[in-house]
């Protein structure tokens, strides 16, 4: 199997990664985003979402530092609650914290460390 490329990151560009997904952490309360979805809870998920992803992937991912940088785990966080979205009602409960978490991932980009 192909080695995947691991990336060297600027010091504050990977605290402040750390930084964004510790917050998200925090603010994923009921946990919908820390681990792949159940297929056992959640029927015909695979067939609806090609791309599955999860905050708890994404960790591993920056720690295994396969990331570039910020833009590329955003990408796969953004991924992880487009699926929530594209999967479940528009108006349930685990979309309403899909889109918190989407604005608190907003909030904390804009925290840039001098």
């Amino acid at each position: 199997p192909a080695t995947k490329q691991r990336y060297r990151l600027d010091p504050d560009v990977k605290r402040h990664m750390g930084d964004v997904l510790t917050a998200l952490f925090i603010a994923d309360e009921d946990g919908f985003f820390q681990e792949p979805v159940d297929p056992a809870l959640a029927p015909g998920y695979a067939s609806v979402v090609k791309h599955p992803m999860d905050i708890g992937t994404v960790r591993q991912r920056f720690e295994q530092r396969l990331y570039k940088g910020i833009d590329d785990m955003c990408s796969d966080i953004n991924l992880c609650l487009d699926n929530c979205e594209l999967y479940n009602e528009p108006d349930s409960y685990v979309v309403e914290r899909a889109r918190h978490l989407r604005a608190r991932l907003g909030e904390e980009l804009c925290r840039q460390e001098a």
